[in-house]
């Protein structure tokens, strides 16, 4: 991530590296880091995802973004705020209903 950071010129580095396919007993297939690196911040996270080779590398990707969208924007992830969003909406909808009814009967 430091490299990417200084080839690219660029105020923030993101890199994975890992194994898609072949696997050794240190290193499973799945086994992948995604690093990210800013001028005072450097942090890397440790998966291990399962699946195809393609659907690793998606998910390496995938957190990969997740990371960088957590340290850019200081929200927590992506997925969590879905979720949280989603259950409020549904109580939200459920609350809603129930005076609805009410109101119709």
């Amino acid at each position: 991530a430091a490299n990417v950071r200084e080839i690219f010129f660029a105020t923030i580095g993101l890199s994975t590296t890992g194994i898609a396919g072949a696997s050794t007993e240190d290193k499973p297939v799945g086994l992948v880091y995604v690093a990210i690196v800013e001028e005072n911040f450097s942090a890397v996270k440790e998966f291990h995802f399962n699946g195809s080779r393609s659907e690793i590398k998606f998910q390496a990707a995938d957190a990969a973004f997740k990371l960088l969208m957590e340290h850019t924007t200081g929200v927590e992830s992506i997925d969590k705020q879905l979720y949280k969003s989603n259950r409020r909406t549904k109580k939200y909808f459920l609350e809603s209903t129930a005076q609805d009814y009410e109101l119709n009967e």
